[in-house]
Parts: structure tokens; sequence; C-alpha cells
């Protein structure tokens, strides 16, 4: 759908890939869409990293994995806030 519409799309397996492709790639990304839980680094480690290198990259954080999930707690503590659907469970059900 996004290459239809006249977008790039830099695919890859893994954080540290993405890093790696970031620091080569010339000009702005737009959009880094990547996962929250992942092994090694997650994808709020990602988001820092590559925002870090690449202010104007817009973020967009998904899980299939919400409940008990430290990285999922930790991360939206610290963003403040994240999107809701009717079926998310209380973003801070392991207290405030």
């Amino acid at each position: 759908m996004l290459e239809g519409a006249g977008q790039e799309l830099l695919v890859v397996r893994n954080g540290y890939e993405a890093l790696t492709v970031a620091k080569r790639q010339r000009g702005v990304i737009d959009l880094l869409s990547t996962d929250i839980v992942m092994p090694r680094m997650n994808g709020f480690e990602l988001g820092e990293q590559i925002g870090s290198g690449l202010p104007e990259t817009n973020v967009l954080f998904l899980s299939g994995f919400f409940k008990g999930s430290t990285a999922v707690r930790n991360g939206l503590g610290a963003a403040g806030r994240a999107p809701r659907s009717p079926e998310m469970p209380p973003l801070y059900p392991y207290g405030p």
C-alpha cells in the first residue's frame, strides 16, 4: 500500500539492523513503524536511538502483546500517553 503511494520502504529484521540502515540512509526517514516487544532491543529503545540521529523521524509504536510486558509498561509510562482501543486494558494496570 505505501509503495503504491510512492513511498520507499526500508524493511529490516530487528532493531540493530534498523539502526545500521538508518545510519546509511541519505535524506529523511519520515516514519519508523516498530514493534514494542522485541528481543535484545525494544521498540522504545530503537525509537529513542533513531530519534537522536534523525529527530524529524516520526515513530509509530505497535504491539500485539501488552499485558505483563515490562517494555510496554515502562515505555508508556515515559511517553505519558498512548493511543487507545476499546479492547486495551487500562494503561497503568500495575500502578501509576
